[in-house]
């Protein structure tokens, strides 16, 4: 991610921007992995999130990070009360390398953790990836197709993955579904 650090945490504003933007109340979490796992901001009003800035470090632990971070906000989410909880979670996964450190959980039991999350808590869970085909290893993980999507490492690809991932939020929290077209992984995989 260094080679692409400016452009991914101006993509991540301009991601924040487009939800402010939004009506209805919303919160934003964010934790940076690789082989670290670093919660940056939990649960913080999208209005106040503060500007992100991306450090780019080492490998990339992602089945450990996602196993985590699902444990963790689901952790928070039970310990709230049931008038204070959100009546949407949407989970956003943006990595650009494949797993190749993790230690704790293996992708079967990340699949198994995504899964419980969208059948019994009605979670969304979105996928995006660089330099992997992010819908098979999306599927992997649970996630299904519609909510996978490969970007580039290119300011056009991440204005792109911007765009949609504001357009598939914006929707999802309207109560709505969105299905990602390829005219959508067009956009994401620009040269």
């Amino acid at each position: 991610m260094s080679f692409i650090r400016d452009d991914a945490e101006g993509a991540l504003e301009e991601f924040v921007r487009g939800q402010v933007a939004l009506p209805g109340r919303a919160t934003i979490s964010i934790s940076q992995f690789d082989t670290e796992y670093d919660v940056v901001y939990k649960s913080v009003d999208v209005n106040d999130a503060p500007k992100y800035t991306l450090n780019p470090r080492r490998g990339t632990a992602l089945n450990d990070a996602m196993g985590r971070a699902i444990t963790e906000f689901g952790k928070e989410l039970s310990a709230l009360p049931e008038d204070d909880r959100p009546g949407q979670v949407i989970f956003v996964i943006i990595t650009d390398g494949q797993e190749n450190s993790s230690r704790e959980y293996t992708i079967g039991m990340v699949n198994n953790m995504v899964n419980r999350q969208q059948d019994e808590y009605g979670w969304t869970f979105i996928f995006l990836a660089a330099n992997q085909d992010a819908v098979l290893t999306g599927k992997g993980y649970g996630f299904d197709a519609n909510s996978s999507i490969t970007f580039n490492t290119n300011a056009d690809s991440l204005a792109g993955v911007s765009g949609l991932l504001n357009t598939y939020v914006g929707t999802t929290r309207s109560g709505g579904s969105y299905t990602v077209t390829e005219e959508d992984r067009a956009e994401t995989t620009q040269v």
